[in-house]
């Protein structure tokens, strides 16, 4: 409950902070107010004097209704049937008992929405949905009142029918500004739906807050006598479980969307509504946004980027505003602060990409510095003799991105606002804008748009141009200020940006991937869906029904990626026919299939069929790793590590897909402790872990493996218990029926149908998904048992490490996450964690994902094992919110102490205290021996760690001998 409660606290002050999303949607919601006032004045002086095809059409009562309009990708009758009403958050939010758990000035009533409709696609419906609104005084510009959500394109077609009611001679003259009040009404009222969203879940977390302190005071006293099986106490815990599930939801959602604005990636969303995600699916989402953040760097790597200008002396890219936009920009608004009346002059421009000035070559556009230059404006000099003046710059948050594919994709962010200053007296002509007049350095150019240096996992993408920008100058910021006699004025725009890609999108090809591109078609047929594939749907749109059972995600199916297969599948020209699904991951689905052609040999009549996405299919390292070890030492190879039988090429519907074929196995060490006949049926206070002895054989044998590799200068490099087989019992001769899979969708043993959204065939996907069913019951784990290592995916040569290795992040040795060092003795750090792991029967360091993972782990790697040494702490960058100047430990609140807020301090409690609370099966004498032994092996210098050959030298191992069953492989 601690826990929970802490968790709420922190998602209330993330919510609440001053940079966070409702202090900055404030903002926003009041810049955008304004713009919609400015706009709406400008439009209705054009339709006053225009004329209309029919006599009697209303323009007042639907230009009142357009500004109420939110755009959705959704249908809007989902989001009305199932988000709260507005008029209840404001309930919530006008309750004195709510607002005294709340804190700031993040909550602002009048922003409320307090009511919500919908619309379709024409100018009645509009209409009918405006005349519905509860209270017919309220301003319609008001930021809370009624809100008619619309999709994108029912709104275009309202927007053509509105066109389409002015005559033609008028309609030229209004068509801009139209298009500009209706662009900027969508980004405020989309600014007022994202605020009420925020504010929901500050509900929410305050009301979690409440639930937990009130559940941590009932239920504290009393942990000793809870019994998890009483109905009360089981909804606790899968409440529990369902929250947690629930916010590592929520954080994968947030490095989606992080990874999509720094890669422009389609297809990466994890935002839309659903079901609560399995474990399983939760763990290959992480994985799917590791490798798409390992994507988006290599791809900055392999196409280079275009930086402008060329010299920082030399000039960008300029927008020149127009005539009426100068004009606009000139006249005095006055502004009421708490500090009196002010002048200020303010202009907004909207940039699409492939306008001017920055054309239709350019793709991933990047902004690191943005620049007002006006000609003619006075202001008084200072003691200096520079006239200074300052300009507010601001960037709505809504914009657009083109990928190198001409791909256009929307993103919405907070606001980002950016101060320039310039001396005036130095500004005659365009010539004369040069930064050696230019004041101070904008914040944005720390942010990584291009050059030289690599971006790294914390750096910032910069923004981009294709956006509504708003400029504003200040009477009481700029003394002396006069504005009438300037003459012109510029907007720069300096940054980078890459270059499309030299293909066209669809062209034809012989590519054996061509089903990724569409192909033209005869005369007279008309392009139905079901000859689209994936990767030309709409962003951010599902393709599939979803599936809740523990499978791949179904999404996955597209050009690049799973293979589609069922059962009875036949694969290399009828060579290996798939009876049964053993598992799958994030680039590959592990089938158990039949060799039809050998079926009369002992022990090679069944194989393991792994099946690569496609994407990754043309060469992969760990094929020749295997082909190396088979190589060099094929007696040893078969002995340690799960053998190669044979490989080949695949080809499907999503692409070429490299199959590797191996021997069969039964399940990891991770899963098969679950399995032991001792715990089932599973009761209260059991202790699931491996009996002593098997705990030890298995952890003997493995490190047999990895000394092995090691000794052919190959890294393992995601060495865990998941990736620790047990063999098989002989089941050459089992009958094909008993080891086949049920098609069974009661059973679940496979999915129901798999579906699309739009109720046509597709040719990507399976007919249905099969459920993992690993070979538990033909398993040996009696005395003798014999596990081996696979899953070489992870795995490098000594001589060429990966930047990036795939290492759990529970797993990591400090120096991977203090400086990125990889070498062999990462294997050795995982290797000592699992030790700890397999006899006490939990993991040494816990490490959920999240923002703050490396201070999580450091912290724990402080408590358990003792101080970092200096030439490791020095490269912990954040050090400075948990221990003081003299490294003395002051706080254990990930993220810092909150303003206003008391450091944390938990109890430390070294590796040798955890070992002995987690009561392993051994005596004291062992227990000694174990706890030195993984001394010995973490220690924070790689260079003092042991290497797999003098691990096995240690007395403990010594004791235990594993090689005389070495002829059952």
């Amino acid at each position: 409950m601690l826990d929970a409660q802490k968790e709420a606290e922190a998602k209330i002050d993330l919510l609440t902070s001053s940079n966070g999303p409702l202090v900055t949607g404030i903002y926003k919601i009041s810049s955008l107010t304004k713009e919609v006032k400015t706009k709406r004045q400008l439009l209705t002086k054009k339709l006053t004097n225009i004329q209309f095809a029919a006599k009697q059409f209303d323009w007042t009562i639907l230009l009142d209704a357009a500004s109420t309009l939110v755009s959705l990708r959704a249908d809007p009758k989902s989001i009305v049937d199932t988000v709260k009403q507005g008029y209840e958050i404001y309930k919530k939010g006008t309750d004195e008992s709510t607002a005294k758990n709340l804190h700031g000035d993040a909550v602002k009533k009048e922003y409320i929405i307090d009511q919500l409709a919908q619309c379709s696609d024409t100018l009645e419906s509009l209409e009918k949905a405006f005349t519905t609104r509860k209270d017919n005084q309220i301003e319609i510009d008001d930021p809370g009142a009624l809100k008619i959500m619309a999709t994108k394109g029912n709104i275009q077609k309202i927007l053509r029918e509105f066109k389409n009611a002015i005559v033609e001679k008028d309609k030229k003259d209004i068509e801009s500004a139209l298009d500009d009040y209706i662009a900027v009404t969508l980004n405020r009222n989309n600014a007022v739906l994202d605020y009420n969203s925020s504010l929901q879940l500050l509900f929410e977390a305050s009301n979690a807050r409440e639930y937990s302190k009130s559940q941590a005071e009932s239920l504290g006293q009393r942990r000793h006598t809870l019994d998890p099986n009483t109905p009360a106490i089981l909804f606790w815990l899968r409440k529990t479980r369902d929250n947690m599930r629930l916010q590592l939801m929520q954080r994968l959602n947030y490095e989606s969307r992080a990874i999509r604005f720094w890669g422009l990636k389609k297809h990466l969303d994890y935002s839309s509504p659903g079901p609560l995600r399995s474990f399983i699916e939760l763990r290959d989402g992480q994985s799917k946004l590791n490798a798409a953040y390992e994507d988006s760097l290599n791809s900055y790597a392999n196409n280079i980027r275009v930086t402008w200008p060329r010299e920082e002396k030399e000039k960008g890219l300029f927008y020149i505003l127009s005539n009426a936009e100068l004009k606009s920009f000139k006249q005095r608004q006055r502004l009421t602060t708490s500090k009196g009346d002010d002048g200020v002059y303010s202009a907004s421009i909207r940039l699409e990409p492939g306008a001017p000035p920055f054309g239709p070559g350019r793709a991933d556009v990047r902004i690191n510095q943005v620049r007002l230059w006006l000609l003619g404006v006075e202001v008084k000099a200072d003691n200096a003799g520079r006239k200074q003046l300052m300009v507010k710059i601001a960037h709505s948050g809504n914009e657009t991105l083109e990928n190198t594919d001409r791909q256009a994709l929307g993103f919405s962010h907070d606001a980002v606002n950016i101060q320039f200053e310039y001396n005036t007296a130095k500004v005659q002509t365009p010539d004369d804008f040069k930064t050696d007049v230019v004041f101070g350095k904008q914040g944005l150019e720390n942010d990584w748009s291009g050059g030289d240096s690599k971006p790294t996992a914390s750096t910032f993408a910069a923004i981009g141009p294709f956006t509504e920008w708003r400029f504003s100058i200040r009477e009481s910021e700029n003394v002396g200020l006069d504005m009438g006699s300037v003459t012109a004025a510029y907007v720069e725009f300096r940054g980078a940006n890459r270059p499309f890609s030299v293909h066209p999108p669809y062209s034809e090809s012989t590519d054996p991937m061509v089903d990724q591109r569409i192909k033209p078609h005869s005369t007279g047929r008309k392009l139905d869906m079901i000859d689209i594939p994936y990767g030309a749907l709409a962003d951010n749109e599902w393709k599939f029904e979803p599936i809740t059972l523990p499978c791949e995600w179904v999404e996955d199916y597209r050009p690049g990626g799973y293979h589609p297969v069922v059962l009875g599948d036949i694969f290399n020209n009828g060579q290996y026919k798939v009876i049964r699904k053993l598992g799958e991951g994030s680039y590959s689905t592990v089938w158990l299939a039949l060799h039809r052609y050998l079926f009369r040999f002992r022990n090679r009549r069944y194989v393991a069929l792994k099946i690569l996405v496609s994407e990754i299919s043309g060469s992969t390292t760990e094929l020749r790793i295997l082909r190396h070890i088979t190589e060099v030492a094929p007696a040893e190879a078969g002995r340690h590590i799960t053998r190669l039988l044979g490989e080949f090429e695949h080809h499907g519907p999503n692409g070429v897909h490299r199959c590797l074929v191996f021997e069969p196995m039964g399940p990891s060490v991770n899963t098969m402790v679950e399995e032991l006949p001792q715990f089932k049926p599973r009761m209260r206070g059991m202790k699931i872990r491996y009996p002593l002895r098997m705990a030890k054989s298995i952890l003997k044998q493995s490190l047999q493996a990895l000394a092995f590799l090691h000794e052919n200068g190959i890294a393992h490099g995601d060495f865990q218990p998941g990736n620790i087989l047990f063999t098989l019992d002989d089941i050459g001769s089992t009958p094909e029926d008993v080891l086949r899979q049920e098609e069974d969708v009661q059973a679940e043993s496979i999915s129901p149908p798999v579906q699309r959204l739009d109720g046509k065939e597709d040719k990507w996907a399976p007919r249905y998904l099969c459920v993992a069913q690993s070979l538990v019951p033909f398993t040996y784990y009696a005395e003798g048992f014999k596990v081996k290592l696979s899953d070489m995916g992870g795995a490098y040569f000594f001589t060429d490490p990966p930047t990036k290795p795939v290492t759990p992040l529970g797993l990591r040795a400090p120096e991977l996450i203090l400086t990125g060092a990889v070498d062999n003795t990462l294997d050795i750090w995982s290797f000592g964690c699992l030790v700890f792991e397999l006899i006490t029967g939990q993991p040494l360091f816990c490490i959920p994902g999240s923002d703050f993972e490396d201070d999580d782990h450091l912290l724990s790697l402080t408590d358990r094992l003792g101080a970092l040494p200096d030439e490791l702490f020095k490269h912990w960058k954040t050090s400075s919110l948990y221990f003081t100047s003299e490294r003395k430990l002051f706080n254990c609140q990930l993220g810092g102490v909150a303003p206003g807020g008391e450091p944390l301090m938990v109890e430390q409690t070294s590796m040798e205290e955890l070992f002995d609370q987690a009561g392993p099966d051994l005596d004291e004498e062992e227990a000694r021996k174990v706890k030195a032994l993984i001394r010995w092996i973490l220690q924070y210098d790689p260079a003092k760690r042991p290497s797999p050959a003098e691990i096995l030298s240690d007395p403990w191992f010594c004791e235990i001998d594993v090689e005389s069953e070495s002829a059952r492989v």
